[in-house]
């Protein structure tokens, strides 16, 4: 049960590491000097592993941390996509439909 939360607590270190990058980019107003593709490598690298997760039998933690994975991930391209400007939306909203 122990190596449950300890497993918790990494992936939930790791999806909002980058939460400091995002409070700058909203106090800001503005996403220059960032780029998207961590997060959309982020994102898809979650949705595989949701995915193997849901073709898996008893699978619930990997399903679970990866579904929060999938959401915090979509938040943070919906965030920088709302800073983003032009030139840099087409190329992520390409990418995401990838």
């Amino acid at each position: 049960m122990l190596y449950i939360k300890i497993v918790y607590i990494k992936y939930l270190i790791n999806y909002t590491y980058f939460r400091p990058t995002f409070y700058g980019i909203y106090k800001k107003k503005s996403s220059k000097g960032f780029q998207s593709i961590p997060y959309i490598c982020a994102l898809a690298s979650a949705t595989l592993l949701l995915y193997y997760g849901i073709m898996k039998t008893h699978a619930y933690l990997i399903i679970s941390i990866n579904t929060f994975g999938c959401f915090i991930e979509i938040s943070y391209l919906f965030l920088y996509i709302l800073y983003a400007p032009r030139e840099a939306k087409v190329p992520i909203i390409i990418y995401f439909y990838l």
